[in-house]
């Protein structure tokens, strides 16, 4: 189990003073106590939540740029006229559509990319302190246990969503029989 400290909102280990900011948290915790913890929690929530908006905002265009990129390589093929009886295409590398084809690709992948790993890194952040927000509430104390990771709440709802099928299936199955 982690605490969180009133002042600074840093975890840490021991139930002591904190290291951060060197100030005790209080043995005795009242209602009003938690209720100020858990308003600048959530609003450093909302700061990660416009910080998870921003990336897909990067996100967006760099998807953008990489359908502009796409049309403009498809472009920067021109007709050979050498050949007369076949229609042959020849990728021009010194064209401008080039030019812009391989700017939108690479700056819309390297937008796109980083929008993504931004978006991701604020959502998984602000999980954890929507679960710390939660148990705070429930325990009404500063002790927060350890956020449960992604793949973990995926593999309880995936067994979840199996048991129910089984429940399910298997019920009709014992009701079938017993008509028979």
């Amino acid at each position: 189990m982690k605490h969180i400290c009133p002042d600074c909102l840093r975890k840490h280990a021991e139930a002591g003073p904190c290291p951060r900011c060197g100030k005790e948290a209080p043995k005795v915790v009242d209602e009003l106590a938690i209720r100020s913890t858990v308003q600048r929690l959530h609003k450093k929530a909302n700061v990660y939540r416009e910080r998870i908006s921003a990336g897909l905002s990067f996100l967006v265009i760099g998807i953008t740029a990489l359908i502009i990129g796409a049309i403009f390589f498809r472009l920067s093929y021109k007709l050979d006229h050498s050949v007369i009886d076949e229609t042959i295409y020849i990728l021009v590398t010194s064209s401008a559509e080039f030019f812009v084809a391989m700017c939108g690709l690479v700056g819309g992948g390297v937008s796109a990319l980083c929008g993504l790993v931004w978006s991701i890194t604020w959502a998984f952040k602000r999980r954890i302190i929507l679960h710390d927000i939660n148990e705070m509430r429930e325990t009404n104390s500063f002790e927060v246990s350890r956020t449960p990771t992604i793949f973990e709440i995926w593999w309880a709802k995936l067994v979840y969503a199996v048991r129910q099928t089984i429940f399910v299936l298997g019920g009709r199955k014992s009701k079938e029989a017993k008509g028979k």
